[in-house]
């Protein structure tokens, strides 16, 4: 097994390493502070442009950005967090940044910083109703990441995307919690025993939009 591993690791690092980058691809790598290896990465999954979004007073960091229909970008958030890729991508932290329900592409950015729920921060999450500050909404995922094998996917002005990778226990209570922070999956699932349920399927995923 270990051999297997091994060989696995070896397979990426030469397949990366067969990846050139463009001049352009190249300057986004030293603008963003994003590695040349990453974006090599990232290119052997998807051949859409890379986008660079500046640091800025909003922005702490820059980030490298990647638009793409919805399916696919969640493909690519999906499948640069696997365990196969854990090295490459220490330090980064991959997220969807706009999702669009029209015919416009999903947004997936990419940033130089290791805690994996500093998107909320980095897009300032905030709530219109009930009215919620970045700080409380970040304050709550991060006890439910600790907590709850909570695993953040996409964050938005308004909104977050969540994964929950471990079996979650006594969920009727949990889908009551959720819905108190985010009264709207009231509505969307039509009581919290519907989202109950949905907490019980393996690795749920539930978006909250406020």
């Amino acid at each position: 097994m270990k051999t297997i591993v091994v060989l696995l690791f070896l397979s990426i690092a030469y397949h990366i390493q067969s990846q050139e980058l463009s001049e352009t691809e190249l300057a986004i790598a030293e603008s963003t502070n994003i590695s040349q290896e990453v974006l090599k990465l990232v290119r052997t999954h998807t051949d859409a442009t890379f986008i660079d979004i500046p640091k800025d007073d909003t922005h702490e960091y820059a980030a490298l950005a990647i638009n793409l229909e919805n399916e696919k970008a969640t493909a690519l958030v999906n499948e640069l967090r696997k365990i196969r890729y854990m090295k490459a991508l220490s330090g980064y932290t991959v997220f969807k940044a706009i999702r669009n329900q029209n015919a416009a592409d999903d947004q997936v950015r990419i940033l130089h910083q290791e805690d994996p729920l500093y998107p909320i921060k980095y897009m300032k999450t905030k709530g219109s109703y009930p009215k919620l500050s970045t700080d409380q909404i970040f304050d709550k995922i991060e006890r439910w990441h600790g907590r709850r094998g909570c695993v953040l996917l996409g964050a938005g002005k308004n909104w977050v995307e969540l994964q929950f990778v471990l079996p979650l226990e006594d969920t009727d209570k949990f889908a009551k919690e959720i819905i108190s922070l985010c009264p709207a999956l009231d509505s969307v699932y039509r009581g919290y025993e519907r989202l109950s349920k949905k907490l019980q399927e393996e690795k749920p995923t539930i978006l909250l939009e406020w």
